[in-house]
């Protein structure tokens, strides 16, 4: 005896629309999953930062150049050594169009003032690995 004939007709059909339904959707939820981007903060300089220092590491949208970057993720890390600085941005992949261009910006803060920042395009592309980068940052000039 097997479990077919306990089971009706409508039992069985509705058993075999939930298993196609979920061999269908597990595509769409799997490509859903959070992009991670990691890397690390550096300067060339020999100085040290003073404490309380802050480091800035910004996910940018820069497809439109007759606008400003529209930022899609960001932290903020107070560390507690002197660089390079690890980080972390987090985001949800499906937010991103592969048709845009996107790129991850650092800069280091001391209070309001901005000492470093990235001069380069440190490029993401959707869906390509790998996803860490070290990212060099240059010297503000002095206001």
């Amino acid at each position: 005896m097997n479990i077919g004939s306990f089971l009706s007709a409508g039992v069985r059909s509705l058993l075999f629309v939930h298993c196609l339904a979920g061999a269908l959707l597990a595509p769409v939820f799997a490509q859903s999953a959070p992009l991670r981007i990691s890397g690390t903060v550096s300067y060339r300089e020999r100085i040290a930062m003073p404490p309380g220092y802050v480091v800035k590491v910004q996910l940018l949208d820069i497809a439109r150049q007759d606008a400003a970057a529209e930022t899609l993720a960001e932290v903020e890390i107070t560390p507690k050594h002197q660089p390079p600085v690890p980080f972390l941005l987090t985001l949800d992949e499906s937010r991103l169009d592969p048709r845009a261009r996107y790129s991850v910006r650092a800069q280091i803060y001391v209070g309001d003032r901005m000492l470093f920042t990235s001069t380069r395009i440190n490029p993401v592309t959707p869906g390509a690995a790998p996803r860490k980068m070290n990212i060099m940052v240059q010297r503000v000039a002095a206001p």
